[in-house]
Order: structure tokens, then sequence, then C-alpha cells
């Protein structure tokens, strides 16, 4: 009988956090895989105590830098739902394509750097240009085009500073909305070549267990992240979930140590 043997991972490099993992192999079975997430609390509900109400978004954009533009736009409703203000369809729809600039940008690092050198057998988005430099240097590319978005519509590429409660500081104008257009619509011959790609790719076998899946729901039926809604094929369980994280961040909030309810 063979010996069992332990893999740890202190720290897992091609994820979008902080965590790492603990594999137990008992002869040819994985008996016991443990994720291990260290990053801390934030606490920036403190943060935000006793702050005026146009500093808001600048503290919590810098919940993620990657994804900073999300956290803005959610901070930017919140206050506009405490505040009464109604903001027109054109910021809706510039909104919106702020975020999709963030999609593209955040996605096209996770599949080319993160995701593709594992699937492919590199050890490395380095090592993997070396045999596929088309796709890398596309990639590179393509998440340029999605920081140029989010500089257009945002002011810059990271933690946006022309967002504002109940609009924009300065509106794009239009030709410069046009020449986005052209680079996405010539990125699309080259995005069809990695769907053959990927769809090449062999997907690991994965365990079956009871799952909950959750999509969002378009608004208008269009592409989009912004004002859509949740769909769960278990919505009561997902309720359930919910209610757990409420409980447990009030908890946090509540303690005795400074961070709490003054």
């Amino acid at each position: 009988m063979s010996a069992g043997r332990t893999v740890v991972i202190p720290h897992l490099g091609r994820v979008e956090g902080h965590g790492g993992i603990f594999v137990r192999v008992e002869g040819n079975r994985v008996s016991q895989v443990q994720m291990d997430i260290f990053e801390g609390s934030r606490y920036y509900e403190a943060l935000l105590k006793g702050k005026h109400f146009a500093e808001v978004q600048g503290i919590i954009t810098r919940i993620c830098a990657i994804c900073s533009a999300s956290h803005t736009v959610t901070a930017l409703q919140a206050l506009e739902n405490a505040l009464g203000v109604t903001v027109s369809e054109r910021v809706h729809d510039l909104r919106g394509l702020l975020l999709l600039g963030a999609t593209i940008e955040s996605h096209a690092l996770h599949v080319f750097a993160l995701a593709l050198p594992d699937f492919l057998g590199f050890e490395s988005v380095l090592a993997m240009a070396q045999e596929f430099r088309e796709e890398v240097v596309f990639a590179l590319r393509l998440k340029q085009l999605g920081n140029q978005i989010q500089e257009l519509i945002g002011g810059r590429a990271v933690h946006p500073i022309n967002t504002l409660v109940g609009g924009f500081g300065k509106l794009p104008r239009h030709r410069d909305l046009e020449l986005l257009r052209g680079q996405l619509e010539a990125s699309l011959p080259v995005l069809d070549r990695f769907v053959d790609l990927a769809a090449s790719l062999k997907l690991p076998e994965l365990p079956q267990a009871p799952t909950v899946y959750v999509a969002l729901r378009p608004y208008q039926e269009a592409f989009r992240f912004f004002r859509a809604g949740v769909a769960a094929a278990q919505a009561v369980l997902l309720v359930g979930i919910f209610a757990v994280f409420v409980v447990w961040q009030y908890r946090l909030l509540s303690r005795k140590d400074g961070y709490g309810p003054s």
C-alpha cells in the first residue's frame, strides 16, 4: 500500500486575490482539498463614517484595482438611491460601457495570462508566448482596448475619477466613441480564432455535487452587466446563503473593537 503525500502551495500566483491550497493524496486518490483564503478584512464601512458623500466612490473604488469600475458604479448607485437622484438613460448607457470596458480588460488578463498557460501546459504567459505569440500579443492589445474604454468614460484606466453622483464630469466626444467602435470591430476576426483555440482545450473532469447555478438576467435583453437582474436555479437556497452572509457581516461590524457602530 503506497504512503500518502501532501501537496501544499502557500500562495497561488495565477488568481486574482490571495490564497493557498492544501491537497492530501492517499494512494491514487485525492482525499482532501482545502483552500486557504488569507486576505484580511478591509473595513471599508468604518472608513466611510463621517465622510462627505462625494468622497465615497473614491474610497470604495480602492477595494480592487482590476474591478474598480464595478465598485465605483455600485457606490454611485447606492448614493443616488439614498439621495433620491435619478439619472438619464445616457448616463446609464455610459456607465454600462465603462463596465464593459472593465470586463474586456479583466477577462483578457484572466483568460490569456492566468488560465490558458495551465490549460496549454506552460509555466507562465511568457513561456506560452514562445509558441502562441500572436495570441499573447492580441491579448495585450485587447486588454489595452479595455483600458482605453475606461479611460474615455472614467477618466483613467484604474480608479475612475470622471464618474459622479448624477452623471459625469465630462462626456466623451462622438469621434472618440467611433474610434473605439472601429477598434472593437477589428478585434472580432481574431476573437473568432480564439474561440477555435478555446474549443480545442481538454477540460478536467469535475466531481458531481449539488450546485446552485446563478446568472445575470439581461436588462432589456441587451448584453450588458449594468442594471441586470439575478437568476438562480435554486432561488430559495440562494436567499438562504445571502441571509447567512448578511448576518455574518452585521456581527462583524457590531464587534466591540472600534469597527462596529458608534
